[in-house]
């Protein structure tokens, strides 16, 4: 456009309101130069940009928002109403001491809200035996109450499922925290080894061994289980349902048969054509059609690696198929009419597990099969009675169909077994609370609960439909950032595997068989957090760290051992 007069046309400028002061007061134009204006310092006078730029220097951060432990307004209400008063809001924990409460924060009282309510509202609705740990949840409650750092490996492991759900990086942080605490509680219990702490011991490592992030602390987790067990005197063992729950599950372990590596692939190839049936099955609901999917990359890529994958890629492996095992019940059983659909899909991720187990033994891979037998019986003898009261459901049929691939894995797998077929089992809709088992006792229910079932507040619990995370993560599914807290492995807390008490000496009393003393530690290993000494100053029995096996006589072969309830246990 020309200018005035047929002249040259006007320079175009851009108004700004953010000028200098100075600039403002005398009507220039300010170029907005920072820390200092031009005109400013042409006119050697101070320009109000230095206070901006000094006040940003000194500003304090941005407050972090700490944890999300998904606190809806109804849930902090009771965690409010806990603190004060003691009285939990479920009612099959109407029974536990107050006193046993009194020390947590109401962020701990959230932690245990939110895994226990997990497991209760799993109870009512008859689906706590599909899943790897819901229905333990109980026998760990009862002796955390007593015992501080099995109840921080609790929280951690309710904080580790939070961070699952919402990625926040300070409850990523808070769950290294609790597993911190609880890791130096277990070292500091086993140097002081007795009748009284074997149960405490077990559990927290039973709980630790599930949150295990690392290969080596995996391996050594399930070592001392081992070593643990081989420690407790038989008497001790029958009072103690961990421990019975634990050897149960040392009889579903599978002896590592040696196979060729064509039987191998063809076992890995009938269970992919085994998924890409169950697959074609659910293609009518989006859901379902992509957690199979998922599942059926995860061992499609297994295969294409097969066998050449190192021990940390098969640990890989096995903590992407354990997040799985451990977490997608919570996720996909809502409480909804597909309930009984999804379970029989969940089953699948537990076939999956089962028949992969014998190809990484050494890296944890074993006990996550044993693990899986229970869920996927426990779920056909939900669906078969389901089906008998109604069977013209297409809903129940679709499910019963679905179980044909899992229910071919359990087949072959106690095949391997050095047992006979496990025998059918008449399946009961309502067991008995396992929390009355435990002196937790069971009331009925009031509108006033937290569960699902019970009350609304309860919904934060479902959690949001969500897959899980892709199936070629190489690292910890908790990665950890600059500053945060990371627990050692713990390979150096349990000894080297002891061997058995010679149970035909009639002149050893149990008095006699707590243990006072340790074994010196070996050179071989390493005090944790060798560098920042923070297990520097553990008080150890008799400046030994161990449990006492000075009497045993033979060390006992490497197993990986699991943990799944023998089903006595909980009807």
């Amino acid at each position: 456009m020309a200018g005035p007069g047929g002249g040259p046309p006007r320079k175009s400028h851009t108004k700004s309101r953010n000028g200098c002061k100075t600039c403002k007061r005398r009507h220039i134009r300010c170029d907005e130069t920072f820390p200092q204006c031009r005109n400013c310092t042409k006119h050697n006078c101070r320009c109000d940009y230095q206070d901006m730029a000094a006040a940003a220097q000194v500003s304090p951060p941005a407050s972090r928002r700490g944890p999300d432990l998904l606190m809806s307004p109804e849930i902090e209400m009771e965690i409010d109403e806990w603190h004060r008063t003691g009285i939990p809001p479920y009612h099959e924990l109407a029974q536990c001491p107050q006193s046993g409460w009194s020390h947590l924060s109401r962020a701990d009282l959230r932690l245990v809200h939110h895994i226990i309510g997990l497991s209760i509202d799993l109870h009512r609705r008859g689906l706590s035996n599909c899943t790897v740990w819901a229905q333990k949840m109980p026998n760990f409650l009862a002796i955390a109450l007593s015992n501080d750092f099995v109840m921080s490996a609790i929280l951690s492991l309710s904080a580790f499922h939070l961070t699952y759900l919402t990625g926040n990086q300070d409850t990523k942080q808070l769950a290294y925290q609790h597993r911190v605490t609880a890791l130096h509680g277990l070292q500091t219990s086993i140097g002081l080894f007795s009748k009284e702490n074997c149960d405490a011991i077990l559990a927290a490592s039973i709980l630790l061994s599930w949150q295990a992030t690392e290969r080596q602390s995996l391996v050594s987790l399930q070592q001392g289980i081992s070593s643990v067990l081989e420690s407790m005197h038989p008497f001790w063992k029958q009072e103690s349902e961990l421990a019975q729950l634990v050897e149960h599950q040392r009889s579903l372990t599978i002896p590592d048969f040696p196979m060729s590596l064509e039987e191998d692939l063809n076992q890995l190839d009938q269970t992919i054509r085994g998924l890409q049936i169950s697959q074609k099955r659910v293609s009518h609901h989006p859901e379902y059609t992509q957690r199979l999917a998922e599942l059926l990359d995860f061992v499609k890529n297994f295969r294409k690696e097969y066998p050449t994958q190192t021990p940390e890629q098969s640990f890989d492996r096995i903590r992407t198929l354990r997040r799985w095992l451990f977490w997608l019940p919570a996720s996909m059983l809502r409480g909804s009419d597909s309930d009984l659909t999804g379970l029989a899909v969940l089953s699948h991720f537990f076939a999956v597990a089962a028949a992969l187990d014998r190809f990484f033994p050494e890296t944890g891979g074993a006990y996550l099969g044993a693990l899986s037998i229970g869920p996927i019986d426990e779920t056909y003898h939900i669906l078969a009675s389901q089906i008998a009261t109604d069977p013209f459901n297409a809903d129940l049929q679709l499910a019963m169909t679905l179980m044909d691939f899992p229910q071919r894995v359990v087949a072959h797998y106690r095949s391997r077994l050095a047992c006979p077929p496990h025998p059918s089992i008449e399946y009961s809709p309502g067991p008995p609370s396992p929390y009355h088992n435990h002196g937790l006792h069971e009331y009925p229910l009031a509108s006033s609960s937290s569960p699902a079932s019970a009350s609304p507040s309860y919904a934060a619990y479902t959690p949001p439909l969500q897959s899980p995370p892709a199936v070629t993560v190489a690292g910890s599914p908790f990665h950890l950032g600059d500053g945060h807290v990371t627990a050692a492995s713990s390979h150096t807390y349990y000894p080297p595997s002891p061997q058995h008490f010679d149970t035909h000496d009639q002149q050893l009393g149990l008095s006699e068989i707590t243990h006072q003393n340790g074994i010196p530690t070996s050179s071989a290993y390493t005090p944790p957090y060798g560098a920042d000494g923070l297990c520097a100053d553990m008080p150890r029995a008799d400046g030994r760290l161990s449990l006492n096996v000075e009497m045993y006589q033979q060390t006992h072969p490497f197993e990986m051992q699991g943990m799944v309830a023998p089903e006595p246990l909980w009807t």
